[in-house]
C-alpha cells in the first residue's frame, strides 16, 4: 500500500509539473503573440501616418506650384494658404486644431514684417502614430531651383576622385564620374590615381540624360601636348543609373536615382541684380513706369549680355541720388547709421576698391571689441538697404582678428576674397569672383545662432588654394555659403581640402569649354588621403591614398537654412517652391 500511494503521489507531482509547464509555455505564446500583434499594429499605423504625411506634403507642394505670386500679396497668399491647410488637417486627422498650429515660420525668423514682404513660410507637417509623433518640416519659398541642391549644372557635371556630398546633386546634361584626379602643381599638370565619390545614404541624384564611368584610375585622362586633360572617351563606360552599376561607381554610399518631374526654376543674374539696386534705393525712388521698362529690357531674351550690362550701368546712373555715395570707409561707419543703402565709388582712376575696414554692419549686430556696433533695434537688418560697389571689390584680411561683413552686397565688377572673414550676406557679382587663400565662416547672432554668404555671380567663379597641404578634418567646414556661378566652374582639391557647408552650382555653357580640359559645366577634381610638397621635386605632390571618408579633400554640406537665413537677399522668382526637410520620429 505504502509502494502504491508513492506512485500515485509521484505521478500526480509529475502531472502537476507538466501542467504547470504547460500553462507557463501556453502564456508565454498568448503574451508573444499579443505582442507580436501589438508590434505589427504599431507598424503598420507607424506607416499610415508617414505614407499620410507625404501625401499632405505631395498636394501641399502641387497647391504652391499652382500660385501666381504676380497676382497676389505675401498676405493674400498666406490666408488661401491657411484655408487649404484646413482641408489638409481635417482630410488626414493631423496633429492640429487650426491652421496657425501648423507654422513654425516664427522659429526661423520670419517675423510679421518679413512676412508682409517676402512669400517665404515654414510648416510643420505632424501626426500622431500611437505613442510615437511622426512629423516632417516644410519650406515654402519663391526662390530659384539651385538652391535645392547641394551640387549641381544645368549642362555637365564631373567628379574626378574620392568627393563626399551630403545632399542631392542635379546634373541636366551628362554625368561623368572617375576614380583619378587631375591637377597642377608648379606649372606642371598631372593625373593620380584615388577613390571614387561618396555620398550620404539619403542623397539623391538628379540627371536627365547619359552618366559615364571611368575605372581605370591615370589612364581615364590624358594630358595633351598643348597641356589640356582630355578624357579617353572608350575608357568611360555607360551606367545604368537604376542599377547595380550606379553603386560601382561611388565608393561606399552612392545616391538613390530619382527622375525629377519638376521645372527648374533659373535665376536671370542681370535682372536679378536691376531688380536689388530698385530694392536697394527703397522709399526714395517710387517711379514705377521706370522700374518697369528697365524690367522689360533686361528680360528681353533678344538683348544681348553686353546690351543688359550698359542697362545697368544707365539705371545705376539714374539711382544714384537714392544712394548715399563715397569713395573711402573712414566716414563709413557714420553712413551706416543713416537711413539709406550706400555706394561705394573707386578711386585714383581704377576700378579697384579695396575693404579696409574691420566690420561692416547693416544689420544690427553687436561686435565684441568693434566699433562698428550697433544696437538690434536701431541696425537695419528689416529694410532693403544694399552695399553697392561700382567697381571690383577686394575683401582681404591680412591680419590676425576676423573681419566681419554683415551686408547685403552689390558689386558690378569682380569680387576677391581672401583670408578670415565672416558673412552674413548675399553677394551678387556682375563679373567674376575668386576666393583665394579664405577661411570664409558665418556672422553669429545674439543667439549664438551662425549665418552664411550666398554668393551669385554672372561671370567665373574661381575657388583655390583653400587650406591648403593640411591634411587635418577636425574643422567643420572652412567655406560656410552657397555659390553659385552662370558659367562653367572647374575646382581643383588635391593640394587644397575644400569643407563647403551650403552649396556649390555652375549654369553652365555648353557652347564654351572650362580651361585646360574638354568639358564644359561643373568639374571637381579632387583626392582622398594626405598631401604634401614634395622636397627636392617641383612637378608632383606627395599624395599618400587612403579610404577613410574624413580625407577626403572636397566636402560639400548641404544646409537648408539659406532660404531662411538669407531670404530678403535671394533671387526672387515667380513661382513657389517646397523644400522638405528629414522625417522626424519620436
Amino acid at each position: 500500500m505504502n509502494q502504491k500511494g508513492s506512485s500515485l503521489l509521484l505521478v500526480l507531482l509529475v502531472t502537476l509539473i507538466f501542467m504547470t509547464l504547460g500553462m507557463a509555455i501556453l502564456s508565454a505564446s498568448i503574451g508573444g503573440a499579443k505582442r507580436t500583434e501589438f508590434r505589427k499594429v504599431e507598424t503598420i499605423t507607424l506607416q499610415e501616418s508617414i505614407k499620410s504625411i507625404d501625401e499632405v506634403i505631395a498636394r501641399l507642394k502641387v497647391y504652391t506650384l499652382n500660385v501666381d505670386i504676380t497676382k497676389t500679396t505675401p498676405i493674400e497668399y498666406e490666408i488661401k494658404l491657411n484655408e487649404f491647410l484646413l482641408e489638409l488637417i481635417d482630410e488626414y486627422e493631423l496633429d492640429y486644431d487650426k491652421p496657425e498650429d501648423i507654422d513654425i515660420s516664427l522659429q526661423y525668423n520670419v517675423g510679421e514684417q518679413m512676412r508682409q514682404k517676402l512669400y517665404t513660410r515654414v510648416y510643420q507637417i505632424r501626426k500622431k502614430a500611437g505613442n510615437k509623433i511622426v512629423s516632417r518640416n516644410v519650406i515654402i519659398s519663391a526662390s530659384p531651383s539651385f538652391l535645392k541642391y547641394a551640387l549641381g549644372s544645368r549642362t555637365d557635371v564631373t567628379l574626378n576622385g574620392g568627393t563626399y556630398i551630403d545632399g542631392n546633386i542635379y546634373v541636366q546634361e551628362d554625368f561623368y564620374v572617375s576614380n583619378s584626379a587631375n591637377y597642377i602643381y608648379n606649372g606642371y599638370k598631372k593625373t593620380t590615381l584615388t577613390t571614387f565619390p561618396t555620398t550620404s545614404p539619403t542623397s539623391l541624384l538628379f540627371a536627365k540624360e547619359n552618366m559615364y564611368s571611368c575605372s581605370y584610375g591615370t589612364q581615364c585622362y590624358q594630358v595633351t601636348n598643348s597641356g589640356d586633360f582630355i578624357g579617353e572617351q572608350a575608357l568611360f563606360s555607360r551606367v545604368n543609373k537604376e542599377g547595380a552599376e550606379l553603386n560601382n561607381s561611388f565608393k561606399g554610399n552612392a545616391p538613390i536615382y530619382q527622375k525629377s518631374h519638376d521645372e527648374f526654376i533659373d535665376v536671370d543674374v542681370m535682372t536679378t541684380f536691376a531688380d536689388k539696386l530698385f530694392d536697394a534705393a527703397g522709399a526714395s525712388f517710387s517711379n514705377p513706369a521706370i522700374r518697369n521698362r528697365y524690367s522689360q529690357y533686361l528680360e528681353d531674351k533678344e538683348n544681348t549680355d553686353d546690351n543688359k550690362r550698359q542697362v545697368i550701368d544707365n539705371l545705376l546712373d539714374d539711382l544714384k541720388s537714392s544712394y548715399n555715395i563715397t569713395n573711402n570707409f573712414i566716414d563709413f561707419e557714420d553712413l551706416t547709421q543713416q537711413d539709406k543703402s550706400i555706394l561705394v565709388e573707386s578711386t585714383n582712376g581704377t576700378d579697384n576698391i579695396y575693404v579696409d575696414v574691420s566690420c561692416i554692419n547693416f544689420k544690427g549686430y553687436y561686435f565684441e571689441n568693434n566699433e562698428c556696433n550697433q544696437t538690434p533695434n536701431t541696425g537695419h537688418y528689416l529694410n532693403s538697404h544694399w552695399l553697392i560697389f561700382d567697381g571690383n571689390a577686394f575683401f582681404e584680411n591680412t591680419g590676425t582678428e576676423r573681419m566681419n561683413i554683415a551686408a547685403n552686397i552689390l558689386v558690378t565688377g569682380d569680387v576677391f576674397i581672401r583670408g578670415d572673414i565672416a558673412f552674413d550676406s548675399t553677394l551678387y557679382v556682375l563679373g567674376d569672383a575668386t576666393i583665394y587663400n579664405a577661411d570664409i565662416s558665418g556672422v553669429k547672432d545674439q543667439n549664438e545662432k551662425e549665418k552664411e554668404i550666398v554668393m551669385i555671380v554672372q561671370g567665373e567663379l574661381n575657388i583655390a588654394r583653400i587650406n591648403e597641404f593640411t591634411n587635418s578634418s577636425d574643422k567643420d567646414e572652412n567655406l560656410r555659403g552657397y555659390f553659385y556661378t552662370n558659367s562653367n566652374a572647374i575646382l581643383y582639391a588635391v593640394g587644397s581640402n575644400i569643407n563647403i557647408r551650403g552649396g556649390l552650382f555652375a549654369k553652365g555653357n555648353s557652347n564654351q569649354l572650362l580651361p585646360n580640359t574638354n568639358s564644359h559645366g561643373l568639374v571637381i577634381n579632387t583626392f582622398r588621403g594626405n598631401a604634401e610638397e614634395s622636397l627636392g621635386l617641383y612637378d608632383k605632390l606627395l599624395l599618400t591614398q587612403s579610404e577613410d571618408l574624413q580625407k577626403a579633400r572636397f566636402k560639400v554640406i548641404y544646409d537648408k537654412n539659406i532660404f531662411i537665413e538669407q531670404q530678403q537677399g535671394l533671387p526672387l522668382v515667380n513661382k513657389l517652391d517646397l523644400i522638405a526637410d528629414d522625417l522626424v520620429i519620436k
